[in-house]
């Protein structure tokens, strides 16, 4: 059904901006819902109002797109500090979307060919992570336009004769083959 719908539609965004796109909602979408060991890729954006009224989160995989709200219809009634998006609305997202996927799990988000190259990120410092594991925490393959991916390597963890050094410079020619 859903391949149907869109050879109907045909293309309504490119398609590298759609693959960059998603791959920045995945990783935080798998930072709250790593704990729910969900099987298959998804995509989230969440959200709180202020004073924590109102938390929700719109998650997808290729083939749904579902959105939970909680909160009440005045906003009268605070969910509490800490009670966001993420802590509160992703895991009903993510046991709904569990149930819906539990047999036949969706497919994979695509990403073209051509015009997109990766990078893994240390999330401290939002440069290229260092090439021997020396940050921490890192998001792997992190999806950009070829060409404008962060230009300096982490400078809080990557350490030598050129801490925070150009990647540009870097020999492995990654960014001009794609990924």
């Amino acid at each position: 059904f859903v391949d149907e719908k869109r050879k109907a539609f045909g293309k309504i965004i490119d398609p590298a901006a759609a693959a960059v796109t998603i791959s920045i909602l995945k990783n935080p979408s798998y930072y709250s819902v790593r704990k729910l060991n969900l099987k298959f890729e998804t995509a989230a954006k969440t959200g709180t109002s202020t004073n924590h009224n109102d938390a929700w989160c719109a998650g997808y995989t290729r083939d749904l797109v579902t959105i939970v709200w909680i909160g009440n219809k005045k906003g009268a009634i605070s969910l509490g500090p800490g009670r966001g998006g993420s802590a509160v609305a992703v895991p009903v997202w993510a046991w709904y979307i569990s149930k819906v996927f539990k047999k036949n799990p969706p497919g994979k988000f695509t990403v073209p060919d051509e015009g997109i190259s990766k990078e893994d990120i240390c999330v401290e410092s939002g440069q290229v992570a260092g090439r021997n594991g020396e940050c921490p925490v890192v998001v792997k393959g992190q999806l950009y336009y070829s060409g404008s991916e962060p230009g300096e390597f982490c400078p809080i963890h990557v350490k030598g004769d050129n801490p925070g050094g150009n990647v540009r410079e870097r020999t492995d020619n990654r960014s001009k083959k794609g990924v």
